[in-house]
């Protein structure tokens, strides 16, 4: 049992919560689909959770699909490294170089 103070905090973020599940149904939708065409319910069903967690964690599906796209960039600069330096953004268009760039630094502005 633990003190009440903060307990609740604590187990929304334990790994292998509703709310992880719905960060990992976000990772599997987004490669996929635009984030406009993904609806809660969407999320929820991918996630096998309720609709009503969408909300409770994060206060709606847009928040999620941004936890799960942070999510998405932090796989890949775990598995790629230093993206800034791949040749594909090296020689690429310029809109894709900075969109990149900005979203590796600045996730909320994206």
């Amino acid at each position: 049992m633990g003190s009440g103070i903060g307990d609740d905090e604590a187990v929304r973020h334990r790994p292998g919560t509703a709310r992880d599940a719905l960060i990992e149904a976000a990772k599997r939708l987004l490669p996929d689909c635009a984030p406009g065409t993904i609806a809660g319910r969407d999320l929820a069903v991918a996630a096998d959770v309720n609709y009503g967690l969408v909300h409770h964690y994060f206060g709606g599906k847009d928040a999620a699909l941004l936890a799960g796209l942070r999510a998405l960039r932090d796989d890949f600069v775990a598995a790629h490294g230093d993206v800034t330096s791949m040749p594909l953004l090296m020689a690429s268009d310029p809109y894709l170089k900075a969109l990149v760039r900005w979203h590796l630094h600045d996730a909320d502005a994206v």
